[in-house]
């Protein structure tokens, strides 16, 4: 019997909330497109159909998103580097340019839009590291390694997969991780 309960929300925030046992964004994000003749098929969030589908509104010409296997145009290219990260795309994508921009005139849809990215570079991003381990040299933590199984031995415990941040791998600034607040 409550007045304020179909009370409008008054919050001008909008914010993702994820939960996973290794303190990591979700990687298993899907998208159910259900077709006309057939039945329903997952989108992953990582396929280039992605945003014009969840945002017509934004993409309303269909211009595809973020591809792995996007590659530098011009000078941005490098010998060590040549596709385009998915960072690198949303920078892109959310440069402030002259003229009139979708994007940034949609408000509340823009802020849900820049909420939804933060975890699909994140995930896109701790991908790379986990797969591309031995690429990183991070056998040099051979040591730490053994450290973190004989700790987990001794208090019963069971140690999953040993990934290795590298120290340019940086988190926003006061993010909870795996319960502990981190002090950057």
């Amino acid at each position: 019997m409550d007045i304020r309960r179909f009370n409008k929300p008054s919050a001008d925030e909008i914010a993702a909330d994820f939960s996973s046992t290794e303190g990591e964004p979700p990687q298993n994000r899907h998208v159910v497109v259900h077709h006309r003749q057939g039945g329903p098929k997952l989108l992953s969030v990582m396929s280039p159909h992605c945003d014009p589908m969840v945002y017509p509104l934004l993409f309303p010409f269909g211009e595809p998103g973020w591809d792995p296997n996007l590659i530098h145009n011009g000078q941005r290219r490098q010998r060590q580097r040549e596709r385009l990260t998915m960072l690198q795309f949303a920078c892109y994508r959310l440069a402030i340019r002259e003229g009139f921009s979708n994007i940034h005139a949609s408000k509340k849809l823009f802020q849900q839009f820049v909420v939804d990215m933060y975890p699909r570079v994140e995930g896109e991003r701790l991908n790379y590291i986990r797969n591309h381990q031995s690429d990183l040299r991070f056998e040099h933590f051979k040591g730490l390694q053994d450290f973190v199984l004989n700790r987990a031995q001794l208090n019963n415990l069971t140690a999953g997969k040993i990934v290795v941040l590298p120290s340019s791998f940086e988190v926003a600034h006061g993010i909870w991780f795996k319960g502990i607040k981190t002090p950057w």
